[in-house]
């Protein structure tokens, strides 16, 4: 017996105007800094997952090639993999979620992060110890755009030179 399900996606309501407008800025070790001086530090999920990820990759390694406990051990790998991206998903769309929930209009920079962090005189920030922050590995916040559409709210992507 099969049984289907069929889920539709209906537009949310509107959210209640706050009245309130803010500017993000997308950081490599905090993950946003709001023009309000609140500053949110992001998870490093992948520093958390590091031990179970190694432990699997280790095991990964002395597996015979084509064999089924190989291919059994390379989706536990990418099953780990998957938990840590979605993690951070999870995340990103929790801390959008509440920016659109507190704010109407939204403001933030399109910064390629990815290049700033990659550049070749940089010092290494003892305090960060080299992470980087999961909205910087993401690049734009598309969750904020997703949920601002969505609930009625305004984001300004603002393309500043200089």
């Amino acid at each position: 017996m099969v049984i289907e399900r069929a889920v539709r996606h209906r537009a949310s309501d509107p959210l209640e105007p706050t009245g309130r407008t803010v500017g993000i800025d997308l950081g490599v070790t905090n993950m946003v800094a709001t023009s309000d001086s609140v500053f949110e530090e992001g998870e490093h999920f992948g520093s958390k997952a590091q031990h179970g990820l190694a432990r699997a990759q280790r095991s990964l390694a002395t597996k015979q090639l084509e064999s089924k406990r190989r291919r059994r051990q390379v989706e536990e790998v990418a099953r780990l993999h998957r938990k840590i991206k979605n993690q951070r998903c999870n995340f990103a769309h929790q801390l959008s979620r509440q920016l659109v929930n507190e704010y109407d209009f939204i403001a933030y920079e399109d910064l390629k992060i990815a290049k700033m962090v990659s550049t070749p005189t940089a010092r290494p920030d003892r305090s960060n110890r080299g992470r980087i922050s999961p909205m910087a590995q993401g690049g734009k916040p598309d969750s904020i755009d997703q949920s601002t559409t969505r609930l009625g709210a305004v984001p300004l992507l603002s393309d500043l030179q200089g």
